[in-house]
């Protein structure tokens, strides 16, 4: 495949994802309780810990990928 086209796929994804995140956090404001869409969706209080937890676990890797490469140069004693 080639690159622009894989880029588009990955753009495409990413595109839908965040317009249900979007529709996720805004539906409870918009809509009335046990509504049919309201079956599409999880409880609200998951899209806040999703992003929490993704952000932790992305910030544990960072910290722990640029520890791996540069505790060679650090110097402690």
């Amino acid at each position: 495949m080639r690159d622009s086209i894989i880029g588009k796929i990955i753009l495409t994804f990413t595109s839908l994802v965040f317009i249900y995140y979007v529709a996720w956090l805004l539906l409870p404001f918009i809509q009335v309780e046990g509504d049919w869409i309201q079956s599409l969706f999880l409880p609200v209080e998951f899209a806040f810990m999703f992003p929490a937890i993704f952000g932790i676990c992305f910030f544990g890797a960072l910290a722990t990928f640029t520890l791996y490469h540069v505790w060679e140069h650090v110097r402690i004693f």
